[in-house]
């Protein structure tokens, strides 16, 4: 009886005669939430240009009015991008991730969410993106990432904002305030958060490939210590001066990450792994080696 059953569960769902077919769905390319007191939904669907915004107490009401006038169910766990512009509780960044099937390696930019969305393809922006965190151009980042991050004990999390002068990287706190990166904290960030994943830059007219990079960090009762072991061919006689510049850009990133209270980089992580618990913030150092 279990195995006939089973077989006109299959058949219903081969022959479309489930309540919820593929027709009936609405795939997401890219969300945007904003607004304080009520909540503004902002939707990209795949296959179409622009975008739609929905005005509610919250985002199950938001859903059920996008679904409305979209004449199917949202669907939004093929999402590529989230807007954000730091007015929305983060509260509901979580409910999406948690409850709504947001995909934690979904991108998020700071940015307008309706006026972005009406003007850019958010394709093509994930697909920037991708290829600038590839390239070392751009920290690495994602949803899952920026929820540890506010989730943390300095509720700070760095994401992309677009810019005349094209991506720059921000800190954002959970209450919705933020700062910009100067160019050399940015890059430094590149060094300190980077795990894997070789990529090519040029420096001093010569193109130089980085194969791997492997990041220690280490805590003692005087602060952090992060260090960092660049595999490449890099050529001997501009080895000091790559060294030189690196270490200055993270000592950049470090600067501004402790005049802001931030931590991206597993501040936390490393003091509770040495059994730490400071009142004040860190004292971040960094050691650089290239070879």
């Amino acid at each position: 009886m279990r195995r006939i059953l089973c077989s006109v569960i299959l058949l219903m769902t081969l022959t479309g005669c489930s309540t919820d077919s593929l027709a009936d769905r609405v795939y997401t390319r890219a969300l945007g939430l904003s607004g304080k007191e009520t909540l503004a939904f902002t939707l990209q669907a795949f296959e179409e240009e622009g975008c739609e915004t929905y005005c509610a107490p919250g985002i199950p009401d938001a859903i059920r009015l996008a679904q409305a006038d979209a004449g199917g169910r949202i669907f939004i766990g093929h999402t590529e991008l989230l807007c954000i512009n730091g007015t929305s509780d983060p509260a509901l960044t979580e409910k999406l991730f948690y409850e709504e099937g947001l995909s934690p390696g979904c991108k998020v930019l700071f940015t307008a969410p309706d006026t972005f969305l009406r003007h850019a393809d958010a394709a093509e922006t994930v697909h920037s993106l991708r290829m600038a965190e590839r390239d070392g151009l751009l920290a690495s980042t994602d949803l899952a990432s920026i929820l540890e991050e506010w989730s943390g004990r300095w509720e700070t999390a760095l994401l992309p904002t677009p810019s005349s002068d094209g991506m720059r990287m921000i800190l954002l706190r959970r209450d919705g305030t933020f700062r910009f990166l100067s160019e050399d904290a940015a890059a430094g960030l590149v060094w300190m958060r980077r795990h894997e994943g070789a990529f090519s830059f040029t420096f001093r007219d010569t193109e130089i490939t980085v194969r791997k990079i492997r990041i220690e960090r280490m805590a003692d009762a005087d602060g952090i210590t992060v260090q960092i072991r660049i595999r490449s061919d890099c050529p001997e006689e501009i080895r000091d001066a790559l060294t030189s510049q690196i270490r200055s850009q993270c000592a950049a990133a470090a600067a501004e990450l402790t005049d802001a209270r931030a931590d991206v980089i597993g501040l936390q992580d490393t003091l509770d792994a040495a059994g730490l618990h400071p009142e004040d913030y860190p004292v971040i150092q960094t050691e650089i080696d290239i070879n």
